[in-house]
């Protein structure tokens, strides 16, 4: 066990086996002494190991069993901090001014985590407590940077990782801890926030827990129970779990997980899902689609069928039985647009573009930017998909969700009925879209409203930093049973 130093008459306790900030945790060993005039992250500091009251930040390096007493060089990354190749860092710049508060570093690989950390990011900068500050790991930099300028982020540290196979991922881990020990030792942080359960979340969490920084995982408690399934994401939530000392829970589901693993209650906080947030932040924005075709669908009105697709476990045979299903029901109803959006794995998209070849109610695209992917889901009249974070989206925006997938770790979507469990048979993907085309009243039937989030996630989670910290009061959890409304600019369609 250990304890956050009081500040302001809260103190937060938790239950795990992390020392203290400062304590024993390695001595930094990056060699530079920031003499050469760089910007730094810097800010008056203390000489006790804690942070004082007046919201300073210090360290006792005496303490240290690395070295000698130095001094406290919290500066902004470059390139040479953490590499001759260029290969590491692609952009570095310095905080905002007056760092004296704890900081928060925010790692970022995917546009899942981008999307839900963003908001976030906001709230913690906006609520003058924590200092946030951003990694991007680079594991799918291609589209998290319109992300990050949506929510108005830019990076302390942006790493460039090597070019891998599409399937490399123990490559992929072993650099993203190598570069990520780098960065964290450099900024310093007092607290690192992980998102979800990519390679980058568990290599954030990893390094962080090596380094004796305590780790808080945003969307904790998620599980389907089965290892193979996602993969190998539900492995990479349990490890984060089993290293995170502060795990803010979307749902009482979720909660009722880490409970049942053995987390301590004062670790645990029902949030509500950020994925809410920033979709509520995201859905008015005026923003055109990249196609005349889906531009013209949306603003006409004409029925939609929303298709992603990318889970791991499908590629293959899976992925052609879907493709597949929604050819036929492309050829079954012409009058309805089929928008797939593929991953940006090559292999995935050649199986859908394959499949429907010449078929003109069938439009095919790689990523769209989010506030684009947004509006388009808005337009649907059901979404087909095997993503968790489009399971979270739809019911917000009253779509209903068929899920490409045999189980599911977002079981209250199913459970209100928002969603319903199809998997990759294309006979059933077949059966269940068709009733859902054809059915009076479906869009409104299936979907009584979100149990995910309430809009307000962000800032219950910036608060329960805050407590860990022991900062401000432990903030009242999210109330799963006040559903929620969808947003006044996509009610109705």
């Amino acid at each position: 066990m250990w304890r956050v130093p009081r500040r302001g008459g809260h103190r937060a306790v938790l239950h795990r086996a992390h020392r203290p900030h400062g304590s024993d945790r390695p001595h930094r060993s990056d060699g530079d002494d920031g003499a050469d005039g760089h910007d730094r992250i810097g800010g008056d500091t203390g000489n006790n190991g804690t942070h004082r009251r007046d919201g300073t930040a210090g360290r006792d390096r005496a303490d240290r069993a690395h070295g000698p007493d130095r001094p406290d060089e919290r500066r902004a990354l470059r390139p040479r901090d953490v590499g001759q190749s260029g290969e590491i860092v692609s952009r570095a710049v310095p905080p905002r001014a007056g760092r004296g508060r704890p900081t928060a570093l925010l790692v970022i690989g995917t546009r899942p985590e981008a999307i839900k950390l963003g908001p976030l990011f906001r709230a913690l900068r906006d609520g003058l407590q924590v200092e946030p500050m951003v990694v991007t790991t680079g594991q799918h930099q291609a589209v998290v940077d319109d992300v990050l300028e949506l929510f108005g982020i830019v990076p302390q540290c942006s790493l460039r990782l090597p070019k891998r196979p599409a399937d490399g991922l123990a490559r992929l881990y072993a650099d993203l801890l190598g570069r990520l020990d780098q960065v964290m030792a450099l900024l310093d942080p007092d607290v690192v926030v992980v998102q979800g359960d990519t390679a980058s979340v568990l290599a954030g969490a990893h390094t962080a827990f090596l380094q004796r920084r305590p780790v808080v995982h945003v969307e904790a408690g998620l599980r389907s129970w089965s290892l193979s399934a996602p993969f190998p994401e539900e492995a990479n939530r349990r490890l984060v779990s089993t290293l995170a000392a502060l795990h803010l829970a979307p749902t009482p589901t979720a909660e009722a997980n880490l409970l049942l693993e053995g987390h301590s209650p004062d670790s645990v906080l029902v949030t509500g899902n950020t994925a809410v947030d920033a979709l509520f932040f995201a859905v008015g924005a005026p923003v055109p689609l990249p196609d005349a075709r889906l531009e013209s669908a949306c603003a006409a009105g004409r029925r939609l069928v929303v298709v992603t697709a990318h889970r791991r476990e499908s590629w293959g045979d899976g992925m052609r039985r879907i493709a597949s299903a929604v050819a036929a029901l492309a050829d079954a109803h012409p009058e309805v647009l089929f928008a797939t959006v593929t991953h940006m794995n090559p292999s995935v998209r050649k199986v859908f573009e394959t499949s429907f070849a010449a078929r003109s109610n069938v439009f095919v695209t790689g990523p769209l930017r989010y506030v684009q992917f947004v509006r388009l889901l808005a337009c649907a009249e059901v979404v087909l998909t095997d993503s968790g974070g489009i399971q979270e989206e739809a019911p917000v925006l009253s779509v209903p969700v068929l899920v490409l997938r045999d189980r599911t770790e977002r079981t209250e979507g199913v459970e209100a009925g928002a969603a319903v469990l199809v998997g990759t048979d294309a006979g059933a993907i077949i059966t269940a879209t068709h009733r859902a085309l054809t059915e009076p009243g479906a869009r409104s039937k299936a979907v009584p409203g979100s149990p995910y989030g309430d809009g307000k996630a962000a800032g219950r989670s910036a608060a329960a930093i805050g407590w860990f910290l022991g900062l401000c009061p432990r903030p009242d959890p999210f109330d799963a049973g006040r559903p929620i409304s969808p947003p006044s600019s996509v009610a109705t369609h």
